[in-house]
């Protein structure tokens, strides 16, 4: 039914490797699996089989040994067992188990006696998050894609000895293994177990250590990037605990946010809770006259769910709160509500004097309290998905006596996260603890450089990271507080650039310009000779030009960092348009008296070489090669200069047109062209004038599969559009093209004229000529 018979000496390889499927059909046959001794080759003393299947059951020799083979068994190896991310205190199935009996040395020869060596020697996480594998499951693009496997485990692990390793540099592949060790959290049985080793590595214990207990006073605003070492985090299910600077902190720069992390799948392999948990270890043994008093700050996010935790509980429960324990995390009491009215999106501040709550519950403190913040639910705070956003955030945890003085805190409206320009104003808003009476401020660098109001305005002129100090008094003591860095000004230099409208302009007409600088531009310098006014410092200037000519504008924009290079740009004031008859036939390519609008930067109006034209001549056109041009539903425009109709009794458009529908059925590749009038001094859209389509007759020949170049006259034909109706004025015209993704259209031989096409009555049948407006077509 299938065998395996490799040559094991040769290849170096002491195994063999068979695959078989028991089909439907054969579901109750049992199999017999026979292990050959090649001839001349002496009898091994032990013979291993083991089972990669869901559902191999022998019935002899089934000892349920360890699984662990191969390289993962050697002795310098870091053998890495797998548990998924959303339930992280329990082995993955197939991870294999230790421990391996080892029969030779490196050098092939046979040990003295069988080794057994403790494998795995821990655990990591799979079920864990890439930008580039499709593994089991696709969340959203918050998390990327999800990746399961000890291929999976085994990586995770090893980034957590990379970190363990910058943190202590020289460290041997033997201390890294012995420290990730000793920090893991055990997992199953106490000590080493065969399914997961010493247990689960803790990257954080790893770099940090393990956490110890903190004396009183206690503060912590979350600073940094990780929980200090008074910390741990015991979250359970696909929970997580960070420190996050965005979500609007109580105070600068940062607080703990609890969430869950892929809020979109239920996991069905795991019922548990996920619930993020943070605990706080306390050495309370001599805690300060009148009390230890716990403050802190709390808020939920976004569309949280309450879950009200109850007075007591054991171990573990699914719920929202702050708790107590005296007894090493074993009991717990809830110390303070943060649901139903008591849980708002603002920050809310707690006060819990410990040592009287430790005494109407019948506790003692001592030298190992725990304060464990605490948070359950399925969402997350920047899920992708808005219905699945919540979560919970604490900041400005401090215990301290119950007469203590204030804890000096802040937010700034200025951060690393946030920063401004050079001259914003930056607001400080005053977070302190336990009511401070008096503000005592320093901002190096910023106007003012001191301040004594509880709430300050700063401006700082120039780009750069600055301290803050902040000094607070109450009746009990003073405190000060230096955040470094807590203002990030930009020290960006802007880079002038504008945008003008309209432009052409006809004489006494005026021209808006709007400024398009940056970063941070500060104030605007703008010349405009021949213009009224001929300068200006506001970011939106309007200009009048009086006479006919082109005018060159010019924009130099400034902040504290220093000034930009000068941006130009021409402004054309026209005087009377082109006089009838006009004629443009684009033989030359676009001229510089019209303009090609390319708003996607793609694919537009162009010149084109070696074109058939309709007087059977070969040159240049001017085309669009929708063929070519994929991205579907983009306009592109080709603009006209000015034409004087005034004193014009009757004027027609006329222009040269080729264009071959890509299939038979256009309107799956349905391009078109429109033209449309505008008047040329205020540039006010009078009206369409023509608009054909591939399923509608744009098309000038033959259906064409591939890219079309006309070939021959024929392939052409002159389109007549009426403008009487737009008789006495300045216009001009936009031919604007709509892309479908269907085939090439070409423009030439463009026209304004006053006289009536003369045709014989063939002439006017013939497809080649088509006149406009025309009364049917306006039906489509």
């Amino acid at each position: 039914m299938a065998t395996a018979a490799n040559n094991n000496i040769a290849n170096q390889a002491p195994y063999e490797i068979l695959s078989f499927t028991n089909g439907a059909a054969s579901t109750n046959t049992a199999y017999n699996l026979i292990i050959n001794r090649r001839a001349n080759t002496a009898t091994p003393a032990r013979v291993k089989y083991a089972s990669f299947g869901d559902s191999f059951a022998p019935t002899k020799y089934w000892t349920h040994s360890g699984t662990i083979t191969g390289h993962a068994a050697a002795a310098s190896a870091m053998a890495v067992a797998a548990a998924p991310s959303f339930n992280r205190f329990m082995a993955e199935s197939f991870s294999s188990i230790g421990t391996p009996t080892i029969l030779f040395a490196p050098n092939g020869t046979a040990l003295g006696a069988p080794a057994t060596r403790q494998k795995p020697d821990f655990t990591s996480i799979d079920y864990v998050s890439t930008t580039f594998f499709s593994g089991t499951v696709f969340p959203d693009p918050a998390d990327g894609f999800i990746f399961a496997g000890t291929s999976a485990a085994a990586p995770n692990a090893a980034a957590v000895a990379a970190l363990l390793l910058q943190a202590r540099p020289g460290s041997t592949p033997a201390q890294l293994n012995a420290q990730l060790k000793a920090t893991a959290l055990d997992l199953n049985t106490p000590g080493f177990d065969a399914a997961t080793g010493v247990g689960l590595i803790n990257a954080y214990a790893a770099v940090y250590g393990l956490p110890t207990a903190a004396a009183v006073p206690f503060v912590d605003v979350f600073d940094g990037a990780a929980l200090g070492p008074n910390w741990s985090v015991t979250s359970r299910g696909a929970a997580r605990v960070a420190i996050r600077p965005d979500f609007a902190p109580a105070s600068s720069p940062g607080h703990l946010v609890l969430d869950a992390f892929f809020p979109y799948y239920g996991f069905n392999s795991y019922t548990g809770g996920r619930v993020a948990q943070a605990d706080l270890r306390l050495n309370l043994a001599s805690a300060p006259a009148g009390g230890a008093l716990l403050t802190f700050r709390h808020k939920k996010i976004l569309g949280e769910i309450d879950q009200a935790m109850p007075a007591t509980f054991t171990g573990s429960s699914d719920t929202d709160g702050v708790a107590l324990s005296v007894d090493g995390g074993t009991t717990w009491y809830s110390l303070a509500s943060i649901t139903g009215p008591n849980a708002t999106t603002d920050y809310q501040t707690v006060a819990v004097n410990l040592t009287q709550f430790a005494a109407a519950n019948g506790l003692t403190l001592g030298a190992d309290v725990r304060i464990r913040f605490q948070r359950t639910g399925t969402t997350q705070v920047d899920a992708a998905t808005s219905t699945l956003r919540g979560g919970r955030a604490f900041d400005d945890v401090a215990v301290t006596g119950t007469n203590a003085a204030p804890v000096a805190l802040f937010n700034t409206s200025a951060s690393a996260v946030a920063p401004v320009c050079p001259g914003t104003a930056v607001q400080f808003t005053d977070a302190s603890l336990l009511g401070p009476s008096t503000w005592s401020w320093s901002f190096p660098g910023g106007t003012p450089a001191t301040s004594t109001a509880q709430n300050p305005v700063v401006t700082y002129a120039r780009g750069g990271t600055y301290d803050v100090a902040l000094t607070v008094t109450n009746a009990n003591g003073t405190a000060t507080r230096t955040a470094v860095g807590a203002v990030v000004v930009s020290s960006a230099v802007p880079v002038a650039s504008f945008t003008l409208k309209p432009s052409p302009v006809c004489a006494g007409g005026a021209v808006t310009f709007t400024s398009t600088s940056g970063p941070c531009p500060g104030t605007y310098a703008w010349s405009f000779p021949g213009g009224t006014p001929t300068s200006s410092t506001a970011a939106n200037p309007v200009v009048t030009y009086a006479t006919a000519g082109a005018y060159t504008a010019t924009l130099v924009v400034s902040n504290g960092n220093g000034n930009s290079a000068a941006a130009t740009a021409t402004v054309a004031v026209q005087g009377n348009g082109q006089a009838l008859p006009y004629a443009e036939p684009l033989a030359s390519g676009i001229p510089a008296t019209w303009t090609v609008a390319n708003p996607d930067n793609a694919l537009t109006w162009g010149p084109v070489g070696s074109v058939v034209r309709k007087d059977g001549t070969t040159g240049t056109v001017a085309a669009i090669q929708f063929y070519n041009y994929s991205s579907r539903a983009q306009r592109d425009t080709l603009r006209t200069p000015a034409v004087d109709l005034r004193g014009q009794a009757k004027a027609f458009l006329r222009f040269d047109l080729a264009y071959a529908a890509v299939s038979g059925a256009p309107t799956a590749n349905n391009d078109s062209l429109a033209v449309d009038v505008y008047t040329a001094c205020s540039a006010t859209r009078l009206g369409r004038v023509y608009l054909q389509s591939a399923a509608t007759g744009l098309g000038t020949t033959a259906v064409q599969a591939s890219a079309f170049l006309p070939s021959t006259a024929a392939q052409w034909r002159t389109e007549n559009v009426d403008l009487t109706a737009f008789a006495g004025q300045q216009v001009y015209f936009r031919f604007t093209a709509f892309n479908e993704y269907g085939n090439n259209l070409y423009l030439a031989n463009v026209r304004v004229e006053n006289t009536v096409a003369t045709a014989t009555k063939a002439l006017t049948d013939s497809p080649a000529l088509q006149a406009y407006p025309n009364p049917h077509l306006w039906l489509l």
